[in-house]
């Protein structure tokens, strides 16, 4: 599943071409993930006091940003030029020029007060409208009166076309495409809370937008053309309160959100209904039908990967590449950071909450990663360039010293690639494994990118992960990608131990070395990864290995007596 492949492939060069960041030879530094993009400063324009940053979005074709934020002064609509470099601002709509659009030309009416969820610029072409030519814009404000309830007047979904307003009124540079009173006739509600203020996400054409709206009655996924039309309705269902993600395969798009109730668990040909709290959900829309809500991951294993029971997951910020991975933030705990679905179905940690304290410091950092917004940019280790994706979204914190209000980015590395130099081979491992401890040991914050499930340790969890993108059997002690006598060696010497981690043979994560360990290893004796191999073979003892592992198997019974048998 891909989304508009020829079209990302063009922003992909764009961005490249305008926005190539290079990292010193500090790539090796304590963190190196995150990096501040947009400092306050500059996304709340300078305003005093400063307000909440509400939202962003991002021009890869002339390295520009779009801000706006939450109240007052900071309903400006502000520019930010060269983004990757020394950072200009300019004002293009003023409140008063906004507000004339939100109440209708008449300042006189309440309400209207423009609170932004979504300013996505689009990648595609949209009838005459160009590449990056508009934003398409999601507001939550309230109800317009005038002084009567004005639902019909109370803007929902409008575009922007990314001029500067001159004569006070923007009602020249934006466009209505839906109001309040859309929502309701679609949804039969009658309530002015329809809560559609998170980040919408556009189709794989690039010629609509969907948004989810969360107030009740309102609850689903809207489906918006950007060119103008009739939104409809295209999905109905609780618990979505997520800025989604979209893949596209063969013109179905997949829309991923937070998991829920009654979602259609397919294993192969049986489905059963569960509760997938916790998990992620999708329902595909195929222009005109739109499926049911089937689990893309489930809460188990959610909750397996990130070590926590399934009442500590939240799913919510979402976002996707033209690779096919899904990028989704985790709201709860120690675990409040940025993680990777891959199109292989593979879970890992981007970036997690200690390096996010070490980078932007403060006391705490917000629980929400909002406005995700992928782009692909050059990273320089130094020594050589290569590309990689780089997710932006908002950082905001608390405490002394908090930089807070902050467009970040966070480079998605390739899971193991620990040295930074775009592969992932033995020099990694070398640096991983002296890394490893058991379970329950906190690593320091400048080991943050070895643990790869975003727990704050190095244990045997992120081996598991790691095994999935740099594969080695069990049993591989050495993780050399070859089970041998060095392997065996290495189980021998440890036997009867605890408190091993798995280079020390503990091959199941508890913490011991016995007879499961040289199971594990008697079954995969004599056994390698081929060169570029990206997943493990079919395991297939050789017979003759096995009789001598049998051989050797008493004696390593004995060594254990031995090492139990209490001293004179």
């Amino acid at each position: 599943m891909q989304i508009a492949k020829k079209s990302v492939k063009r922003v992909s060069q764009v961005a490249i071409a305008a926005a190539v960041l290079s990292v010193a030879s500090s790539a090796m530094a304590q963190v190196d993930t995150l990096q501040t993009i947009v400092n306050q400063t500059n996304t709340t324009g300078g305003v005093t006091p400063a307000s909440a940053l509400a939202t962003y979005g991002y021009d890869a074709l002339n390295d520009r940003i779009y801000v706006a934020g939450f109240t007052g002064a900071n309903q400006q609509l502000r520019r930010i030029d060269n983004v990757s470099g020394a950072q200009t601002v300019q004002t293009q709509i003023f409140t008063t020029a906004w507000l004339q659009f939100t109440k209708a030309g008449n300042l006189s009416n309440g309400g209207g007060l423009p609170t932004l969820g979504s300013l996505l610029l689009n990648p595609q072409a949209v009838g005459s409208i160009p590449a990056y030519g508009a934003a398409w814009i999601v507001d939550g404000a309230g109800q317009v009166t005038d002084p009567n309830a004005r639902p019909d007047l109370t803007q929902r979904y409008y575009r922007y076309n990314l001029a500067q307003d001159t004569n006070s009124n923007a009602s020249d540079e934006m466009t209505s495409l839906g109001t309040l009173q859309t929502l309701q006739t679609l949804s039969g509600a009658s309530t002015t809370s329809d809560n559609s203020s998170r980040q919408a996400a556009f189709s794989g054409d690039g010629q609509s937008q969907y948004s989810i709206s969360t107030g009740t009655g309102f609850s689903g996924i809207y489906k918006t053309p950007l060119a103008g039309g009739t939104t409809t309705r295209i999905f109905t269902d609780t618990n979505i309160n997520t800025e989604p993600a979209v893949l596209t395969s063969a013109g179905v798009d997949s829309i991923y959100f937070r998991g829920g109730p009654n979602a259609t668990l397919n294993t192969g040909s049986t489905s059963t209904v569960v509760d997938n709290t916790g998990g992620i959900d999708l329902v595909t829309h195929d222009g005109t039908t739109t499926s049911v809500r089937t689990v893309a991951v489930t809460a188990a294993k959610m909750a397996d990967f990130l070590e926590q029971t399934t009442s500590g997951l939240d799913p919510f910020s979402m976002s996707s590449d033209a690779a096919g991975n899904i990028y989704f933030q985790n709201n709860d705990g120690v675990r409040k950071g940025l993680y990777k679905l891959d199109a292989q179905g593979r879970l890992a940690k981007v970036v997690g909450y200690a390096e996010r304290l070490s980078v932007f410091g403060g006391t705490s950092r917000n629980s929400n990663m909002l406005r995700e917004q992928v782009r692909t940019v050059t990273y320089n280790n130094g020594t050589a360039s290569f590309q990689v994706p780089q997710v932006l979204y908002e950082e905001l914190g608390s405490g002394t010293g908090a930089q807070t209000n902050v467009i970040a980015g966070t480079y998605a590395f390739k899971t193991g690639d620990f040295n930074r130099d775009n592969v992932v081979d033995q020099a990694d491992i070398a640096l991983f494994k002296p890394k490893l401890t058991v379970k329950g040991v906190a690593a320091a914050t400048a080991d943050s990118r070895y643990d790869l499930n975003g727990n704050q340790e190095v244990s045997y969890k992120d081996v598991k992960v790691l095994q999935q993108f740099y594969p080695f059997y069990e049993g591989d002690a050495t993780i050399d990608q070859v089970v041998d006598t060095t392997d065996f060696n290495v189980l021998a010497a440890n036997f009867g131990g605890s408190g091993k981690t798995w280079i020390q043979a503990d091959f199941t994560g508890e913490g011991n070395v016995d007879t499961t360990d040289f199971n594990f290893l008697a079954a995969n004796f004599g056994r390698s990864i081929p060169a570029g191999s990206a997943a493990l073979g079919a395991v297939v003892p050789e017979p003759t290995l096995i009789g001598m592992l049998g051989i050797v198997a008493p004696a390593l019974h004995a060594r254990r007596r031995r090492q139990a048998r209490p001293s004179n």
